[in-house]
């Protein structure tokens, strides 16, 4: 039997889980917040005192030398989706690290980088998509000293929104919205086919150790379909099925009910306590729902299950087989069976082997040594030459947002993003605006810079009393000045 703690912690509070292990079975012991607020003007605290504050909680609960699984919030890393070439997944680590370095603005060598891809694996044959993360060196530092200062063993860092995905349904191929309310901040997670193909963390603005009770259900209900909209364009153009509230309290009650009214989706209560096997003498902690990422990860690791993003243990390049050593156990295999002949004969069999074993092991090496350079120098062509005619949507969609600026005069009802072989790529939308001017204004300020705007269609419909206008647009992006003309 293994023990395992589970924590992360804010400015506010660090959450912690105990948990034992017996083969795949997961028994939550204890879950508890410990107090992290300044107990006077003078006191900071530091990595250190936050440690001693979490061992001191551990240590009246008699937990003491557990391995620890931290779990690190959106805020703490640099996270990005990328569009590689078509590889096999064997060769999507050393693909990640080279398009990190460009595409990532704080990143160096010795940042640890994990990813996972968010496609078919491959199996289509087209273009790898992969979601990377990648965090400084100092806050794994920090996650070593607090758990050393705690009595803990640090073994996994992981991306605390990836976490919750380990307690959810994964038999199925509901797109769900998994929405976890914290202290300080917000998760909500995209999740399909146990794949979290999408996520962002936001503050909706609650004052410091501030209850349900004051959550802004407004500014949570914005945040949720900002989310289902850009989630949408990460996921093939599929739609929300359902969402997952975490939490059972009177007020997750009512932000659900809120939520169903405005979305038209189901809108569920997920009390991750329920999910897991709980030790007759534990106390459910308040704020229940805060505890979901680490039941989550607590039951990916019980059942070997990989998780999403580990900072200490990133996915790697697969080892080479050793094939110097399968040559000296077939050798050896050989002489054995040998030895009950004749004893000279197998010593003379089993040196020639040994030889030969030897002798192409070293051309294998010295082959791989003259192939490796051409390798990575082809795979560096490859995808040097793809990143010159790919079309970075995630740029367009910022040049869409900063130059629509028409306030509420105008609503975009639906877009589609379309790569263009000629042209480089086309943006379709259509809505609704005030007037005929509003039109011809985001017609002008979306012109230019690569750009042409053309006017598909425009009517007077008055199916939208504040918007009777109804148009379409599409902008075609031009990789370079001659293809414009």
């Amino acid at each position: 039997m293994s023990q395992f703690v589970a924590l992360e912690w804010d400015s506010v509070e660090a959450r912690v889980v105990v948990a034992r292990r017996r083969g795949t079975q997961l028994t939550v012991e204890h879950a508890f917040d410990v107090d992290l607020s300044p107990r006077d003007d003078s006191e900071v605290l530091d990595s250190t005192g936050i440690g001693q504050r979490i061992a001191a909680a551990l240590s009246a609960r008699r937990v003491n030398r557990a391995e620890a699984l931290v779990a690190i919030g959106r805020a703490s890393i640099e996270l990005r989706r990328m569009t590689l070439p078509p590889v096999p997944d064997e060769e999507l680590p050393e693909i990640v690290r080279f398009q990190a370095m460009r595409q990532f603005s704080n990143f160096s060598e010795e940042w640890p980088l994990d990813f996972y891809p968010v496609d078919d694996g491959g199996a289509s044959g087209g273009e790898r998509e992969v979601l990377a993360a990648a965090i400084s060196p100092d806050a794994i530092a920090q996650a070593k000293e607090i758990c050393k200062s705690a009595n803990l063993k640090l073994k996994r860092c992981i991306l605390r929104p990836c976490a919750v995905k380990g307690l959810l349904p994964s038999g199925d191929d509901h797109l769900r919205l998994v929405v976890d309310l914290l202290a300080e901040e917000a998760d909500l997670t995209i999740v399909v086919r146990d794949t979290v193909p999408f996520l962002r963390t936001v503050r909706l603005g609650r004052g410091e150790r501030s209850g349900l009770g004051e959550l802004p259900v407004s500014a949570l209900l914005a945040e949720v379909r900002r989310t289902m909209v850009a989630a949408q364009n990460q996921v093939g153009g599929r739609a929300v099925d359902e969402v997952y509230l975490c939490g059972s309290s009177d007020e997750h009650m009512a932000a659900r009910d809120r939520l169903h009214e405005s979305l038209q989706i189901p809108v569920h209560l997920f009390e991750p306590f329920q999910q897991v096997e709980l030790d007759a003498r534990m106390t459910e902690p308040r704020h229940s729902g805060r505890y979901a990422p680490l039941l989550g990860m607590l039951a990916d690791e019980v059942h070997d299950r990989q998780h999403a993003i580990d900072f200490l243990h990133p996915r790697k390049r697969p080892e080479p087989p050793n094939k110097r050593r399968v040559a000296i156990i077939a050798g050896s295999l050989v002489g054995i069976a040998a030895l009950a002949f004749v004893a000279h004969l197998w010593w003379q069999s089993h040196q020639h082997k040994q030889m030969m074993a030897t002798l192409n092991a070293s051309l294998q090496q010295m082959n791989d040594n003259r192939k490796r350079p051409q390798d990575k120098i082809a795979r560096y062509e490859a995808v040097r030459k793809w990143n010159e005619t790919n079309v970075d949507w995630l740029s367009q969609l910022e040049h869409l947002s900063q130059n629509l600026s028409t306030g509420d005069k105008l609503i975009v009802n639906q877009m589609t993003m379309t790569s263009r072989t000629q042209i480089g790529g086309e943006i379709n939308f259509d809505g609704n605006a005030i007037n005929s001017s509003t039109i011809k204004q985001i017609e002008t300020e979306l012109s230019g810079k690569g750009h042409v705007v053309t006017g598909l269609e425009k009517n007077e419909t008055g199916q939208n009393e504040k918007l009777p206008w109804s148009f379409r647009e599409k902008v075609a992006i031009a990789r370079t000045e001659e293809e414009l003309k």
